[in-house]
């Protein structure tokens, strides 16, 4: 693999061996324990670059306390003694604020008044909650109120509820929660309330993604913020979306019709029908 171990693109490649793995009939337990190995350290490492300290030591000690009643053979007893040593390495640093997560705050604090509304847009479910935590833990006297909002399905495994999704949205609407941080869940499908701002952090697709999470900021002198590591490959990524989003609307400025050619046309349509 050329991926870099922190970028999803390492865990993906990582979970296809393991599930080819899986449906083969040879039985390799080993192999099986590497992988499972090389994927703790890749969320580890992953989790440690965009959000907090303390998130990474808990992916380890979950690990950790997961595999030590199951190790039975060395390669298994040797895997937890090396990610034990690096949970206790990790516990022992001093806890530095994350760069990445301190522009969330940023632009949060600048942008963000008693009425206003932010959605911030992460990949993974995991990302949302950890992010969701650290900003409830910010300063009382931001009054920044977050809520979490993720979706349930087959691949990433148990989320909200549509009743607790409808609590979340009402209590945006009212005031009661002026952040929310959601998966992909809301980019597209759910009715939202207008926000001021959408923060989307680490969390680049296509450009039919960009533009349904950016149109989610439709209040007057809204924002679209990205907010990405410069050691992914998702800054070019994101550059590539903004071109081709800019190319379609040049297409559609000189081809298709104004609004009220648009309406006359529809009106004639109808009359021709009656």
């Amino acid at each position: 693999m050329s991926f870099k171990p922190w970028e999803q693109r390492y865990e993906t490649e990582i979970q296809k061996n393991k599930k080819a793995l899986e449906s083969s009939h040879v039985p390799m337990r080993e192999k099986f324990s590497i992988l499972e190995y090389l994927l703790c350290l890749a969320e580890a490492l992953s989790t440690y670059m965009k959000l907090r300290h303390e998130d990474a030591i808990e992916i380890l000690n979950n690990f950790v306390m997961h595999c030590s009643s199951e190790a039975v053979n060395g390669v298994e007893q040797r895997i937890v003694a090396s990610l034990q040593a690096l949970k206790e390495t990790l516990c022992s640093l001093y806890p530095v604020p994350n760069p990445l997560l301190e522009q969330i705050k940023d632009a949060l604090v600048s942008r963000l008044s008693p009425s206003s509304r932010a959605i911030v847009f992460v990949s993974t479910k995991k990302q949302a909650s950890c992010i969701c935590d650290w900003i409830s833990k910010l300063p009382p006297d931001l009054q920044l109120k977050p809520r979490v909002v993720v979706g349930h399905t087959a691949e990433t495994g148990p989320g909200m509820t549509d009743p607790e999704k409808e609590e979340a949205l009402a209590g945006f609407r009212e005031g009661k929660y002026n952040i929310l941080v959601a998966t992909s869940v809301l980019e597209e499908g759910i009715d939202i309330p207008a926000c001021n701002l959408v923060i989307r952090y680490e969390h680049v697709t296509n450009e039919i993604a960009k533009v349904q999470a950016e149109g989610r900021a439709r209040a007057e002198n809204s924002e679209g913020i990205t907010i990405v590591s410069d050691t992914s490959n998702k800054m070019y990524k994101e550059l590539l979306n903004e071109e081709k989003d800019q190319i379609v609307k040049e297409v559609m400025d000189q081809y298709l019709p104004s609004d009220d050619d648009f309406r006359l046309q529809e009106i004639r349509t109808k009359q021709l029908q009656i």
